[in-house]
């Protein structure tokens, strides 16, 4: 037997008991622990002296309560979270109500069902929403809310585990699992695990295994091989805490100790617990509550001799080092450590070399880790002691690549100086993203993991501005990225050489405008023979403006800041002028051809003849009275004329006439109205496509009648929608208005899988292919439920090589091929994986 099966190693050091019964939750905080019933919440320390310390009718009358946590001591928080049926109380140190979170603050779902601190972060379970996450550093509630949209088995959560090192939600039809490689949560349900339909009720994780209590008993998830094993435990299991290799169960059958080695159990023998419903286990370093939710109200504190070793938190000061926060109990009971870790997917064991320092209870274990790959690890801190060895497991990361944020486009100009910097997110453990402005204001972004978003504001400086977005994860690894932006407040001057007035000279106007960066500029009136000249200090503009009649114009310029000035002008033309004078024509004419003299006042350089708006004659050094001849269209059309004087000077006059054809003449005669108008033309065709159509059909009979074989061929283009089976499929894409976010919602519905994309487009030659063909490649969501069940970082360079092989043979460039990929005919292998791939219409199919 076990060294944890002796009784005598628990002790109780006080039993009590509330008198209106029913405790149901607990939590450790300061030197003692929280609990509470349907209505109340207590605290109680280690030598048994307790008080009441919030009633939840005073947060609501209708409320109860649900769930109880409290920040961990290792936090620099002092916080009790209360759940109840109308939201959230937030109690402070004192246990004086500090904060509310309800429908008010965008919790969607009051009825809250579980509750989980890890950092800054409150972890939100609720009845029908998923979860929410309250930022306890900017004292706001995200949001969004994560849901089976984001990878979670279902929206209704029972309980909620979370730690440096896991990340486990459990809902009423499964469990699911936070992949820190691919940051989505991986869900087993109960169509694969019918044990696991409306029966959690918590879980706690031991390393490579998640021991998961429920309705039914308990059990053992293992992650590796995907599989869910019974333990001899079959009793109701409401609560449990772990220490050293046993865990503290609080069940139907009362308060046992389950052992984790032996896959044995026993009940502690105290009779206030005796046949009583355990329904919360608490640990406070070596002491642990027990209470029943019963109506005799009764717990108890046990403190423990054993030494206990209990990570906390796991830092990466520095790049390839990390740092395991433990707390150490009866430290002068162990006689030395072993640290290792062990590959989750390899399955190769590290020895870890290590430097241990201690501060009261807390350890710290320094190690090195250039050894490891990029992977998840389950670390092994194994303790001994005069009576055995004992292990204590945590999982930790080892990730050299650095944060990958993608920008919102961020304007080269701008006209107000405060600019807000987005970015979203495609790793979810940034620790920190800040901008630095000019090299020496430094501002903090908001990062909100639940959108998976970044963004801050900046306050721009006159001119131009560099823009350095430092972003950090936990892992050491930094990036940068860099953004120039121009901050112009000033409007575009316009002036003209006269002031107010603009005086045509050799046939042009001039105004300037003083603007660096102008964009545009606007006339009231039409214009001609615009020139453009830029200057030191502006643009000057020439121009002509062709209605003679003009008295005045407004000018209106645009810089590229947005900002726009305008400005109107007296207009004073020269003494050189001409004119155009056409004959008096009749508004309706029979004739197809027209012909007719033009009077030139002045002397032109050329004359233009549009007719419907298009250039049909241009007649060079035309006479005083010149001849214009037209061939007119069915119906109205309108002529123009355009003559240049020798100054530039454009003058321009129209005239319309309506042709009406012999044909139209007869016609109308004889019919009066036509009910057909011009549609008899169209009519004879049809009739004639349909003449054609019978005769194939009967031949077609004849061949028929005789016993020929007819074959009648469909074309039909099979749609990528109909492709069911794990495959690379071909998107339309326009760089202007999609984006990966976009694409990722209306494939899969969700757009959280859009950072996947990055990792398998990045590097390729995408966009010579957008460029060339506008499409990309990327998987259909048979494909990407197969990519984020393996869960493998290798398998996004193995897809990276397959859509680059079709690239390069679709247009026929040499093709690229990530590190660590071997590409064979059409077998990529990558790691332990090996995947095969074959060209089908539409896109390719992938075969694991």
């Amino acid at each position: 037997m076990n060294v944890l099966a002796q009784q005598e190693e628990f002790k109780v050091t006080y039993k009590g008991k509330i008198s209106e019964g029913y405790i149901k939750f607990s939590s450790p905080f300061k030197n003692g622990f929280v609990f509470s019933t349907p209505k109340k919440v207590y605290f109680v320390d280690t030598k048994g002296n307790f008080k009441q310390v919030f009633d939840v009718s005073s947060f609501s009358k209708t409320a109860f309560i649900t769930s109880l946590s409290s920040t961990p001591k290792i936090s620099k928080l002092n916080f009790v979270i209360v759940g109840t049926t109308e939201g959230i109380a937030i109690l402070n140190e004192n246990f004086s109500l500090f904060k509310t979170i309800t429908d008010k603050d965008g919790l969607k779902d009051k009825n809250v069902t579980s509750l989980g601190v890890q950092g800054n972060y409150l972890y939100i379970g609720t009845k029908f929403w998923g979860f929410y996450i309250y930022d306890f550093s900017r004292n706001v509630l995200l949001p969004k809310p994560i849901t089976a949209i984001d990878g979670i088995v279902d929206n209704s959560v029972r309980y909620i585990y979370v730690s440096p090192f896991d990340r486990i939600v459990s809902t009423s039809e499964g469990i699911s699992v936070y992949d820190f490689i691919t940051y989505t949560y991986i869900g087993y349900d109960s169509t694969e695990f019918p044990v696991l339909s409306g029966t959690i009720n918590t879980v706690v994780p031991y390393g490579n295994v998640i021991f998961i209590g429920t309705t039914l008993g308990l059990f053992k998830f293992d992650r590796k091989s995907e599989k869910i094993f019974k333990t001899s435990l079959s009793s109701p299991v409401f609560s449990m805490e772990l220490i050293g290799n046993s865990l503290l169960v609080g069940s139907y059958e009362g308060f046992l100790v389950y052992n984790i080695d032996q896959d044995s159990y026993y009940s502690q023998s105290v009779d206030e617990l005796l046949g009583k419903i355990v329904s919360t286990v608490s640990l406070n370093e070596n002491y642990f509550f027990v209470g029943c939710d019963d109506k005799s109200g009764n717990y108890a504190i046990f403190s423990s001799d054993l030494p206990n070793v209990r990570v906390l938190n796991i830092e990466y000061p520095s790049k390839k080092n990390i740092s395991v926060i433990a707390e150490e109990v009866g430290s002068d009971k162990i006689k030395n450590f072993e640290v290792s870790a062990e590959s989750f997917n390899l399955g190769k064991t590290y020895n870890l070399k290590f430097s241990k320092s201690q501060k009261d209870n807390t350890s710290v274990f320094n190690a090195n880790l250039n050894e490891l790959i990029d992977d998840t690890y389950i670390m092994d801190i194994d303790y001994f002691t005069s009576k055995g060895k004992f292990s204590s497991k945590a999982m930790f990361l080892v990730d050299n690549s650095p944060p990958s944020i993608s920008f919102s486009a961020i304007p080269l100009f701008v006209n107000k100086n405060s600019l807000t910097v987005v970015g979203k997110l495609n790793t979810l453990d940034l620790s920190e993203a800040k901008v630095i402005l000019n090299k020496n204001k430094v501002f903090v972004m908001d990062v909100d993991i639940s959108s998976a978003r970044i963004s801050g504001d900046v306050q721009l400086n006159d001119g131009t501005n560099e823009i350095l977005v430092v972003s950090s994860d936990n892992f050491g690894n930094y990036s940068t990225n860099k953004f120039i932006t121009i901050l112009d407040t000033v409007s575009p001057v316009i002036i003209s050489m006269d002031g107010d007035k603009i005086v045509e000279r050799n046939s042009t106007f001039t105004v300037k405008v003083l603007e660096r960066y102008i964009d545009k500029i606007i006339f009231s009136e039409r214009v001609s023979n615009l020139v453009e000249k830029k200057q030191e200090d502006g643009v000057e503009y020439s121009f002509s403006i062709v209605d003679k009649n003009v008295s005045s114009i407004k000018v209106v310029a645009y810089d590229l800041a947005g900002n726009s000035t305008s400005k109107e002008f007296k207009v004073i033309f020269s003494s050189v002028s001409g004119d155009i004078v056409l004959p008096n024509l009749p508004d309706k004419v029979f004739d197809k051809r027209l012909a007719f003299d033009v009077k030139l006042n002045g002397k032109f350089s050329k004359i233009f003849v549009y007719k419907q708006g298009i250039l049909i004659n241009a007649i060079d050094s035309p006479e005083d009275k010149t001849k214009v001849e037209i061939n007119l269209d069915s119906g109205v059309n309108i002529i123009r004329l355009e003559g240049i004087l020798p100054t530039g000077t454009l003058i321009q006059k129209n005239l319309k006439i309506e042709f009406v054809s012999k044909e139209q003449t007869t016609f109308a005669s004889t019919t009066q109205v036509s009910p057909f108008g011009g549609d008899i033309e169209r009519l004879k065709k049809e009739n004639e496509e349909l003449k054609k159509k019978v005769s194939e059909l009967e031949d077609m009979i004849k061949k028929l009648s005789s016993g020929q074989k007819v074959v009648v061929y469909r074309e039909v283009e099979k749609s990528t929608n109909e492709i069911n089976f794990p495959a690379l499929i071909k998107v339309p894409y326009n760089p202007d208005i999609d984006n990966f976010v976009k694409i990722s919602k209306s494939i899969y519905g969700s757009d959280a899988f859009s950072s996947y994309f990055y990792y398998m487009l990045n590097g390729t030659n995408t966009p010579e292919l957008v460029a060339k063909k506008g499409f990309i490649l990327v998987p259909n969501k048979k494909l990407m439920e197969k990519i984020v069940r393996k869960g493998d970082k290798g398998l996004f360079s193995a897809i990276s090589a397959i859509i680059d092989f079709y690239i390069s043979r679709e247009l026929n460039i040499p093709k690229k091929t990530p590190t660590g990929v071997l590409v064979t005919g059409n077998k990529v292998s990558y790691g332990s994986g090996l995947i095969t791939f074959s060209f089908v219409k539409g896109g390719v199919m992938i075969n694991f």
